[in-house]
């Protein structure tokens, strides 16, 4: 009889130190103390990740059509730089290199609030030995809006006909030639910079209201639980 007490009161007492936290710590408080000290992706990194592949792509870009301008061995070939089928392939490969970074950095920041929030979970399981369920996360990426190369290069600022440039040397032709392009080239980028950005604010609005309402619902569904725990808990006491 005395070794059947004793191990009902090691059952209890073990039960009880279960419910220590419980009592000492809403979930509210347990789950706002580990999402401050852990933090999925900030949308600032996320802009600046954008912008700098985009600033990248950019001065490539640049850097290729200045290069076929400043080769150019006639007046005709540098002022169709930008129409040649090697510039336009390249910038469409510029063009994919900013969507390809877009993409990956949405679905990156996707798996960052699954995994922040397994990791919530499991500190959860360990420290009130309670099973929980796990929550994933739907992204907002339509492949529809990846954007094209579509530069529609517009010769109107320069003198194109040779009449017109028989006085002109072949260098002040691609001097004018790079004057013009350039900052044409910084407008584009600029451009789809701001559009991915746009794409971006938005799948991450999403992306954080659903983490706000996980988090509301796992607090209700499991401060329950924990609550019929300490009820539990307080008739073993009694029986300690």
């Amino acid at each position: 009889l005395t070794q059947e007490l004793e191990l009902q009161t090691s059952k209890l007492e073990e039960e009880l130190e279960l419910t220590k936290l419980m009592r000492a710590k809403p979930l509210s408080d347990f789950m706002l103390d580990f999402y401050n000290s852990n933090d999925v992706y900030t949308l600032s990194y996320i802009e600046a990740r954008i912008s700098n592949q985009v600033t990248s792509e950019c001065d490539d870009f640049k850097k290729h059509v200045i290069r076929k301008i400043n080769n150019a061995n006639s007046k005709d070939e540098a002022q169709n730089t930008m129409n040649e089928s090697s510039t336009i392939d390249y910038g469409n490969s510029c063009f994919n290199c900013c969507y390809n970074t877009f993409s990956d950095v949405l679905d990156e920041t996707k798996e960052s609030f699954e995994s922040n929030f397994k990791n919530f979970r499991d500190q959860f399981v360990e420290s009130y030995g309670i099973q929980a369920v796990d929550f994933s996360y739907t992204l907002n990426n339509d492949p529809s809006w990846k954007r094209k190369f579509d530069f529609s290069y517009d010769k109107s600022n320069l003198t194109t006909f040779p009449v017109f440039r028989f006085f002109k040397s072949l260098d002040s032709v691609k001097q004018q030639m790079r004057e013009d392009v350039i900052p044409k080239i910084d407008k584009a980028f600029t451009k789809i910079d701001a559009y991915y950005i746009k794409k971006a604010r938005k799948a991450y609005s999403e992306l954080s209201k659903q983490m706000e309402g996980v988090k509301s619902m796992f607090v209700s569904k499991y401060q329950k639980i924990i609550d019929q725990r300490i009820a539990e808990s307080d008739k073993k006491e009694n029986m300690l």
